[in-house]
């Protein structure tokens, strides 16, 4: 930018400029301009519009009849037999909220709570025009047609009898008196009359407009013709408001009773305070040359259809004017006292557009880059030199030698009266009593800040281009710049806060609170480049920058202060708002001040720019809120507000359009939805008005939605739609027991499947344990039994030859008693190898246990039906039962065991109780003896056969032993 300065400041020099334009509006009409035309989906020649309660924004054209939310234009088409016609000669909104709606072929529809009713001859209407809609002090509906008037009772339409003949326009005043403006004269239905009557004014066929004090007037019947109809107006001359065109031009007074609108056969004025009355066609942006309808909506907005589209005029929160720019890119402005305004060398004690419009082609020899006040005193730095401005006297400041170019960038008053300034080429001076000195007699400050500030403590701060910043206290200067932490680059204005100063530059906006600089984000990371204004209000910072003016409110930038990676809210004026160009990027700075009256002012490349904090333009009113429809997998579907509506089984992509409608700003409008039971909270939507969901299962869902318009103001009330995602087959309850039924049939089928599995095995490995007990019986009997017979056969013969008093004789007796014995016990073994029957257990483990110990005392006891027990179950049993005997005798020197066994169906159940000395603790602990597995082996039979094998023993006491085998592992199967 300061090369772009530097060369136009040669070409300035070197090339005479002719004489510069004034100030000039940026527009012929002081409001924010929108146009919608076909590339946006407005409908074609739109000859009335109007607005229902609900807020719906409605357009009537040669194309039907078109519903607008701010942002989408859809074609009227209610759910119903009942359709609309597409040849709209007239539409009105009456009192009680009905919408009427008047065809070039003849009939009319009512639209009123959700539903349509067409009227056609049947119902008494004739075939022909309809122009317009007005109801009288009894609710009754009069309609005009090309054949005249016909009125509607509540059930059918009537011919009344006047004299009226071909159209007419109507309107209804606030006592509730009827005018018709008809092509045959002019007609009055006042209140209590059952008819109409001619009048006397004389006036032809046109249209009417009511003004805020409730004056009717009549216009455009002839050129210039404007004429009271009633109301206080009519006592009064005709006041000097621009006429609308001939025949079909109309007029608007706006609710503000300040401002009035009149149109044009080239376009659209507005009149009144602050307004030129000056066309604005289609050259300024208007959708096209020729207006047919102007109308003002429930939040102020104003509304222009053309016959190419439509137009919204809007208060915009900037007002601007486009200054002449001769020398930089911006004007340097400063606050002046009593609300005045410093333009260039120029003070504006009472700003606004006519003043501005007056200001002098400013003279490129004198163009000012720099102004400071302080009080009364003003000074402004320009080339043609450094002047002093005080009580409406100018005086010049002689300059040093040293100093060849005139090229001011900032200028500053100490708290000790002396001046400071920066002067391109020459650096930075100080100036008191008369003299001159570099850098104020300090050498590091000779070189030429682009910013400075003396802040309320005394210190001195000096900004520069090469991201540094030097401070000036007590006649020290301190240096900072990135070792720091400072990155803001090219350092555009300084300014004060109540715990440090604000910093803004190029890069973004910083905060130095003498210790350490904290950059300030914005949400989505947005850096606030380019900010050379910045103005504090004591509620927010206002910063004039690249992107437009930001508005940050003092809590967020205490928060962004107090917490580190904090993105602090924001608010952006930008073009939508009324702001034109950008501030500058080097200087004249500051490009935004605050007036002493309370206004912001903002120069950018564009011109000046204005706010007004105290007029209170804030939308306040709460949108509405609607869900329109649900598109399923690229099926639209109705969402009804009551009740719940029906979806099809398995959606893929449901996606839900909604809407709002608040039409000053709606592409600033914030929405907020939550699908209950999908969404844990409330989804911010932005601006998007479609919420989407993928593969909702089957069930009952609630939908809602919210919005804020571009001031903030939330909705009063959610949209609720309620609907229902029905089932596919396999997602029934029915279904899912079925298939619940079918799996649990083939758990146990699968379980019945392995059950045979593992008896198979049980019985293969049971088999082939018998088949090799009876191998080894074979075995055993063959051999070993075979050979101790023989050697008692050998024996005995032995025995027989010695002599009867031999002693040797009763040693081999005895020893044939032992063998006699033992081949006794191996055939028994054998026996029971080859058919081991599972009988009676206590029999057998007690015969097994008096032939190694004759002497125990032991009680047997059985109880329940004896059943026959299953090989393997009756061996581990055996073996458990022997070895719990055996320890009681050989371990516990127990004198009395009982050894009990018990038939029960769900169980059987062994014991053991002897009165021995019992388990030592220690073993019972461990769950063994050392170096004895009795106890072990005990717990693993009865592991195998599944049963519950319990000891318990006191010491000193005796033990019980005790093992449950389940009935159907116990017992063998009959």
């Amino acid at each position: 930018m300061y090369l772009v300065s530097l060369l136009l400041s040669t070409i300035l020099v070197a090339v005479p400029l002719a004489a510069q334009a004034a100030a000039r509006p940026l527009s012929p009409i002081k409001l924010h301009h929108t146009s919608w035309t076909a590339k946006d989906g407005a409908p074609p020649s739109i000859i009335a519009i109007a607005q229902t309660p609900d807020r719906w924004l409605w357009l009537a054209s040669s194309n039907g009849v078109y519903r607008f939310d701010g942002v989408r234009f859809e074609r009227f088409q209610p759910p119903g037999e009942q359709k609309p016609g597409n040849d709209i000669w007239g539409m009105r909104v009456l009192g009680n909220g009905a919408l009427w709606i008047g065809y070039r072929s003849g009939g009319a529809s009512l639209w009123q709570q959700g539903r349509l009713r067409n009227f056609g001859a049947a119902d008494g209407f004739p075939v022909a025009s309809v122009v317009d809609f007005e109801q009288d002090w009894r609710g009754r509906v009069w309609a005009s047609t090309s054949q005249g008037l016909r009125m509607f009772d509540g059930s059918r339409w009537t011919a009344p009898q006047m004299q009226s003949t071909g159209q007419c326009m109507l309107l209804a005043d606030p006592a509730k008196t009827v005018w018709a403006r008809c092509e045959s004269g002019t007609f009055v239905l006042p209140k209590g009359a059952e008819a109409f009557a001619p009048s006397s004014d004389g006036l032809g066929f046109g249209r009417m407009a009511m003004s805020g004090d409730g004056t009717v007037w009549a216009m455009g019947g002839q050129p210039g013709e404007l004429a009271a109809l009633s109301g206080p107006g009519r006592a009064k001359p005709a006041p000097p408001w621009p006429r609308a065109r001939e025949a079909g031009g109309t007029m608007l007074f706006e609710r503000d009773g300040l401002h009035g609108w009149a149109t044009r056969a080239d376009g659209v004025l507005r009149f009144g305070p602050g307004e030129q009355a000056t066309v604005f066609g289609a050259v300024h942006g208007l959708s096209g040359s020729l207006p047919n309808a102007v109308f003002q909506d429930a939040e102020g907005n104003v509304w222009v259809g053309t016959e190419n589209g439509l137009d919204r005029f809007r208060p915009a929160a900037l007002q601007g004017v486009a200054l002449p720019q001769i020398r930089w890119d911006t004007p340097a402005i400063a606050a002046g006292e009593n609300g005045a305004l410093w333009v260039g060398g120029t003070q504006v004690r009472t700003p606004g557009y006519e003043a501005f419009a007056a200001l002098p082609a400013e003279d490129p020899a004198s163009a000012v880059s720099a102004i400071h006040r302080h009080g009364a005193d003003v000074w402004t730095g320009g080339l043609d030199g450094l002047w002093h401005y005080r009580d409406g006297k100018r005086q010049a400041i002689p300059l040093p030698d040293y100093v060849t170019t005139r090229q001011f960038n900032a200028i500053m008053r100490d708290s000790e009266g002396a001046l400071w300034t920066a002067i391109r080429g020459a650096g930075l001076l100080r100036w008191k009593d008369g003299a001159w000195q570099r850098g104020g007699g300090i050498r590091e400050l000779e070189r030429r800040p682009d910013s400075m500030l003396a802040d309320s403590h005394g210190r001195l701060w000096f900004g520069y281009t090469d991201n540094t910043l030097s401070v000036l206290e007590g006649g020290k200067v301190s240096v900072y710049g990135a070792e720091q932490g400072m990155r803001i680059g090219a350092v555009l204005q300084i300014a004060e806060s109540a715990k440090g100063i604000w910093l803004s530059g190029l890069n973004g906006l910083y905060h130095f609170d003498g210790r350490q600089f904290v950059q300030v984000l914005g949400q989505g990371d947005d850096p606030m480049l380019g900010v050379s204004g910045m103005v504090d209000d004591g509620d927010a910072l206002w910063l004039n920058g690249a992107a437009g003016i930001t508005v940050v409110s003092k809590a967020e930038l205490e928060r962004a202060l107090g917490t580190p990676g904090y993105r602090v809210n924001f608010r952006r004026l930008d073009h939508k708002d009324g702001l034109r160009g950008v501030a500058t990027n080097s200087f004249p700075v500051p490009s935004a001040v605050a007036g002493t009256d309370g206004k912001l002012w903002f120069a950018t490349t564009a011109g000046l720019f204005w706010l007004d904090r105290k007029a209170g333009a804030d939308n306040r009113l709460a949108p509405p809120v609607y869900i329109r429809s649900a598109n399923v997998d690229g099926a639209d579907i109705p969402l009804a507000a009551q009740g719940v509506s029906q979806l099809p089984s398995n959606p893929g992509r449901v996606q839900i359009d909604f809407t709002s409608l608040s039409f000053t700003m709606p592409e600033r409008m914030q929405f907020q939805y939550q699908l209950e039971g999908v969404d844990r909270g409330w989804q911010q939507g932005g601006a998007l008005r479609t919420a989407t969901y993928t593969d909702l299962g089957p069930g009952n869902y609630t939908f809602r939605v919210r919005a804020a318009n571009n001031d903030g103001v939330w909705s009063e009330r959610d949209a609720v739609a309620a609907f229902h995602v029905e089932p596919a087959f396999y997602q029934t309850a029915w279904f899912r027991e079925l298939c619940a039924v079918a799996v649990a049939l083939g758990l146990w089928g699968l379980y019945k499947l392995r059950v045979a599995q593992i008896a198979r095995q049980v019985e293969g490995r049971v088999e082939a344990r018998l088949q090799e007990r009876e191998r080894i019986a074979r075995d055993l009997h063959d051999t070993l039994l075979q050979t101790v017979q023989a050697l008692l056969l050998q024996m005995q013969c032995a025995w027989h030859k010695l002599p009867p008093g031999e002693p040797v004789r009763r040693d081999i007796e005895r020893s044939l008693d032992l063998a006699q014995a033992a081949l006794e016990e191996g055939r028994d073994k054998v026996q029971g190898l080859r058919a081991p029957q599972g009988g009676d257990l206590l029999t057998e483990v007690s015969r097994a246990l008096k032939a190694e110990h004759p002497d125990v005392e032991l009680e047997l006891r059985a109880s329940g039906e004896l059943h026959p027990l299953a090989p393997a179950v009756y061996d581990e049993l055996r073996a458990i039962a022997l070895e719990a005997l055996r320890n009681a005798v050989r371990h516990a020197g127990a004198s009395q065991i009982i050894f009990e066994v018990c038939y029960a169906a769900e169980a059987l159940s062994l014991t053991v109780r002897d009165n021995g000395r019992g388990l030592p603790v220690e073993v019972q602990q461990v769950g063994r003896a050392e170096g004895h597995w009795g106890l072990v082996g005990m717990r693993e039979r009865a592991q195998r056969l599944g049963a519950q094998l319990i000891v318990d023993s006191v010491v000193g006491v005796g033990t019980i032993l005790t093992v449950q085998v389940p009935g159907q592992r116990a017992y063998l199967a009959v």
